[in-house]
C-alpha cells in the first residue's frame, strides 16, 4: 500500500511517498506464534549448556515472552520511501524499518535531520 507522506525541515516541506506492508491479523498472530517457537527451542538448548543455563535459560523464557507481546505491534511495516529534501532538493530514501510516524531521517547531501510525517 502506497501512503503519501511530508518530508519537513523546520518550516520547508517537500511531498514524499512510503510503500506499507500491512499484515492480517491472523498474519501477525501466526507470525507471534512462530518466534515463540523458534525461542522455545533455543532456550531448550540452553538446558544442555552446563553450569550457563542456570542464568541462560530464565533470560530465554523472559525473552520469549517479550518478543511474543512485541510482536503483536508490528502489524503495519515501512519496506521503503522517498521523497525530497525541503533543503537540498536532493531524492532522499527511506529504509525499511517498523511503523512509526512522525520519524526521523537524514539527507544523505546535506545531513539535514528531516521530519516525515502523514499529509495532512
Amino acid at each position: 500500500m502506497k501512503e503519501k507522506v511530508v518530508v519537513r525541515y523546520d518550516r520547508t516541506l517537500c511531498d514524499g511517498e512510503l510503500e506499507v506492508l500491512v499484515r492480517s491479523n491472523l498474519s501477525v498472530i501466526l507470525r507471534s506464534i512462530r518466534n515463540t517457537v523458534l525461542m522455545l527451542l533455543l532456550t531448550a538448548f540452553f538446558a544442555l549448556i552446563p553450569v550457563a543455563h542456570f542464568i541462560l535459560v530464565p533470560i530465554g523464557l523472559i525473552a520469549t515472552i517479550a518478543i511474543f507481546i512485541m510482536s503483536f505491534g508490528k502489524k503495519k511495516e515501512i519496506l521503503k520511501g522517498e521523497g525530497k529534501c525541503p533543503v537540498c532538493e536532493a531524492s532522499i530514501e527511506i529504509l525499511t524499518h517498523s511503523y512509526r510516524i512522525p520519524f526521523e531521517n537524514e539527507c544523505e547531501s546535506c545531513t539535514k535531520p528531516l521530519v516525515i510525517d502523514k499529509l495532512s
